[in-house]
């Protein structure tokens, strides 16, 4: 995980293996009118054959955040 310093954005990275490959999330408070909103996006940089995996670290960083 990194946190930036000077604009709210949350970055987690994957610690790649043989199945996981390398990639982040990242989520941004965004201000949107008097709202303020928590936009994620997410991408990985490994082969077809692991976008599983990635997908699988994604969910269960999703369901930690969520706790």
């Amino acid at each position: 995980m990194y946190l930036c310093q000077h604009v709210v954005t949350v970055w987690y990275f994957t610690v790649p293996d043989e199945e996981l490959p390398p990639g982040f999330v990242r989520r941004m408070l965004v201000r949107d009118g008097q709202a303020i909103k928590m936009m994620t996006d997410a991408a990985y940089f490994g082969a077809d054959s692991q976008e599983h995996a990635f997908f699988q670290w994604q969910a269960e960083l999703a369901s930690a955040l969520e706790q």
